[in-house]
């Protein structure tokens, strides 16, 4: 039996609650890992997991262990990091969940310049903008947009995004410019598919205003609802980072200037505060930086 891989698998079910969710973390199989944790057990002459068919809990003797054994395996990746953080290359994979389209317009830039100073480096990046398990799909880190929706995460807070209402000057012209809130149920709107009302509400100097608005074109791809607002399909809310470039060439507008959606938080969340890798660390910092030097 190997000692050290059956202690970190060990910790592994005791982190992410269950064989089958640790088996996915780290590739292997549910047997496999279950395998490890009773040769572990075996060899200990001891048992430090009570399993039913409902959940897992540690015994007493379990509870003790697992401490100790969060302590070596930190002190052995302390070792580690200790010589390849010295090292001028990063090796291995780093898997990064973003959100569709601020994960275009700069996670994707950032990697690839990442990885050009660390061509070793392996790059797996997946764009979606559900909210992933970041323990059950292997991921090493993942950018959220918004309030977080689970308890527990390792999640740091680094910057937000401000969001606008934008629509070409086409249809401005064409339908008229909004000059208070109340005058977006008069006109089309643009929205996510992820949004479940259709209601926008704004901040003012007075506070949020709430209108019901008509849902007129709805998509769940950032670029494509872009599309839509300049080629006139009505007026949306949008992030303002993705329309930059619309802004500035004067394809799309900014309506109701006075008022604003509330802006995004963005938190960089990791699947345990534990055994971070070096090459996980090392792009955190590239991403806090560019958040903070970006104007969102």
């Amino acid at each position: 039996m190997d000692r050290l891989a059956a202690m970190r698998a060990f910790v592994r079910v005791v982190d992410t609650g269950s064989f089958s969710a640790a088996g996915r973390a780290v590739g292997s199989s549910q047997s496999a890992v279950s395998q490890q944790v009773a040769a572990l057990e075996a060899a200990l002459g001891a048992r430090l997991i009570h399993r039913t068919t409902r959940q897992l809990t540690l015994t007493e003797v379990g509870t003790r262990y697992y401490e100790h054994a969060v302590g070596v395996l930190d002190a052995l990746a302390a070792a580690d990091a200790s010589v390849t953080e010295d090292a001028t290359d990063l090796h291995g994979r780093l898997r990064v969940q973003a959100p569709t389209g601020l994960g275009q317009v700069l996670i994707a830039p950032l990697l690839m310049a990442f990885q050009a100073d660390h061509p070793n480096l392996s790059i797996d990046l997946a764009l979606d903008d559900r909210v992933a398990d970041v323990i059950a799909e292997g991921v090493d880190l993942a950018v959220r947009l918004g309030p977080l929706s689970h308890v527990g995460l390792v999640a740091r807070r680094v910057g937000s995004v401000e969001r606008a209402l934008v629509a070409s000057p086409a249809y401005l012209a064409k339908h008229g410019v909004p000059g208070r809130p109340a005058d977006l149920a008069h006109h089309p709107h643009v929205r996510f598919s992820g949004s479940v009302a259709d209601e926008v509400t704004l901040m003012g100097v007075d506070g949020a205003v709430s209108v019901a608005v008509p849902a007129h074109f709805v998509a769940n791809s950032s670029s494509v609802l872009i599309a839509a607002l300049v080629a006139g399909r009505g007026i949306g809310g949008v992030q303002l980072p993705l329309v930059r470039k619309e802004l500035e060439a004067g394809l799309l507008v900014r309506v109701l200037a006075d008022f604003a959606y509330p802006s995004l938080d963005v938190h960089l969340v990791l699947p345990t505060r534990r055994h971070v890798p070096s090459s996980v660390r090392a792009f955190m910092a590239m991403l806090e930086m560019a958040l903070q030097e970006t104007s969102l």
